[in-house]
């Protein structure tokens, strides 16, 4: 990541290329134009706040993957965040909520790997490892602070579960409880899916 710069893309720049996700797409022609964007943008997507859409389209495809959608597209204005339609015309729409380790600072990692020459971020052995509790109890909480806002109404969230690794490799674990949250699903939404990342 060495020499890359602040912000690859412009704002007006980031903007434009945000129009080809506002229309309806399939999975196939939004993989490929994600992956050309990634080309050109690194790991800007990110932390930069005018690529946030990029995360949102990347997390789309992941779900229209798993619910067999046909297309998908990201919204000018949220909340929600994307939405989905199937074969059969049903449209979801959802939101999106990322959880990280808590106390990770990702902005902090990337600023120091994109230095000339780059700089490793201090690394700890405890600081990729997280227990499967704490990993729950970071899901739960915010899945809560999306439930206390005021939506007004009632949309899929997905949950981009990214907290690391866990200790003990204890990952069926892990996936058990997710699944138990998402069959019970949540009052204040009409679904709740979560897309894991085992660690990014």
């Amino acid at each position: 990541m060495a020499g890359e710069s602040s912000r690859p893309l412009t704002k007006q720049k980031a903007d434009e290329e945000r129009e080809f996700f506002l229309e309806w797409r399939s999975l196939e022609e939004v993989r490929t134009k994600l992956a050309k964007l990634h080309k050109s943008v690194r790991s800007h997507f990110l932390d930069d706040p005018h690529l946030k859409w990029m995360k949102e389209a990347c997390v789309a495809v992941q779900y229209g993957q798993a619910h067999g959608s046909i297309a998908i597209r990201i919204l000018r204005d949220d909340p929600p965040d994307f939405e989905a339609r199937s074969n059969t015309g049903l449209v979801e729409r959802c939101e999106v909520v990322e959880v990280m380790k808590p106390g990770r600072r990702r902005g902090d990692e990337l600023r120091l790997e994109r230095q000339s020459p780059p700089i490793e971020a201090p690394v700890q052995q405890d600081n990729w490892w997280i227990s499967v509790e704490d990993a729950l109890q970071a899901v739960d909480a915010q899945i809560e602070k999306k439930a206390t806002k005021l939506y007004t109404e009632r949309f899929v969230l997905v949950v981009y579960v990214n907290v690391g690794f866990l200790e003990d490799d204890d990952d069926a674990t892990f996936r058990r409880e997710l699944n138990d949250r998402q069959m019970r699903g949540h009052p204040k939404f009409e679904r709740v899916y979560f897309v894991y990342s085992g660690g990014e």
